[in-house]
């Protein structure tokens, strides 16, 4: 398996942060061909189901978090100012339009803010996963390089990890931050 594969994961994934929107199909197409090589297979059924979910939560991640909050607030002042007016003169549909757009905005802001905070990495070798922050605590398995995983915490030297199979700990040196 080629070393150099896990670095061009990790290379587009920081570019796709840093791009966002402008070029997010193209970084994304490029991600999917490397991940098919690591691996080595396509992608399987529910791996594809994943990867469409993953895409339609990239929308939401590729607009910039600044937007989400100019619009939510932009609607919040039309509603203070003017839901006295509209419910005066009956207009319950666009109340409860409003609303739901608003309930909409609300759910994209608390995604998109959470998919910022999330610390990503890449595994960059094949790295064995601790039950602890340490060597000396028991092994629990080998995580393959290229596998992308989320990054909860880091000590001393260690970070842990969740990866769609286990949760554990491993090695900074092995990880590649996105």
């Amino acid at each position: 398996q080629n070393q150099s594969y896990p670095e061009s994961l990790l290379y587009l994934r920081r570019a796709q942060k840093v791009w966002g929107m402008y070029k997010y199909y193209e970084i994304e197409k490029r991600i999917a061909d490397v991940q098919v090589k690591i691996s080595g297979t396509a992608a399987k059924p529910a791996q594809k189901i994943k990867q469409r979910i993953d895409k339609h939560l990239g929308y939401i991640r590729a607009i910039p978090l600044i937007f989400w909050q100019f619009l939510f607030l932009i609607i919040w002042f039309f509603l203070f100012f003017y839901l006295a007016d509209l419910y005066k003169k009956k207009r319950h549909y666009l109340i409860s339009l409003l609303f739901i757009s608003m309930t909409i905005i609300g759910v994209m802001l608390v995604v998109r803010y959470k998919q910022g905070v999330r610390m990503r990495g890449v595994v960059m070798r094949d790295s064995v996963v601790y039950t602890g922050p340490s060597t000396k605590f028991r092994k629990l398995t080998l995580l393959p390089q290229g596998d992308e995983v989320s990054i909860l915490r880091k000590s001393e030297s260690f970070f842990k990890i969740k990866s769609p199979h286990i949760y554990g700990w491993v090695s900074q040196k092995a990880i590649g931050r996105v």
